[in-house]
């Protein structure tokens, strides 16, 4: 075996390991989207509820910042969703694993891990194309998070300048 074949095998697969991991990562903090958006929306409504009574009426000037508060949070909750979703990606088909047991039985090291560095190569390109959607989704999802943050703020000055 030579030690370049080792080296770039032990990277290919140390690269593979690493968009899974990332992959595990994306999906956490789109459920923490879904939560905070949530918890935002809760937070914004209680607030306003608390300041000027279970019975105000939300309307005039601070009716337009609150809706548009409240669209970005309920979009960011369906960018966090969509971040979780079990995007399609390609890896090594059962087949192709039983055809090295296979045919491939008796080929050499160095053939074998070439052959399995390449498979793993497959499954990282397609993989990261996955996670690159799931982080754009994500940080488009936070921005809206801001977005609503901000329009909440708005609406809150808004009402209490009402006052």
């Amino acid at each position: 075996m030579t030690g370049q074949g080792e080296v770039y095998t032990d990277f290919i697969q140390e690269q593979l390991e690493k968009e899974f991991a990332r992959r595990e990562r994306l999906e956490t903090r789109g459920w923490a989207l879904i939560a905070s958006s949530g918890v935002l929306a809760s937070l914004t409504f209680a607030g306003v509820a608390a300041y000027k009574g279970k019975d105000y009426r939300i309307s005039g000037q601070a009716s337009l910042p609150l809706m548009m508060s409240l669209s970005a949070l309920v979009v960011s909750a369906v960018l966090g969703v969509a971040t979780c979703h079990t995007w399609k990606y390609k890896i090594v088909a059962p087949v192709t694993m039983t055809d090295m047991l296979r045919d491939h039985w008796m080929d050499s090291e160095a053939s074998a891990r070439n052959y399995c560095g390449q498979l793993n190569v497959f499954t990282i390109s397609t993989l990261r194309v996955v996670n690159n959607r799931k982080a754009f989704l994500l940080t488009l999802g936070l921005a809206l998070e801001l977005v609503a943050a901000v329009c909440a703020v708005w609406a809150i000055l808004v009402i209490t300048a009402s006052t």
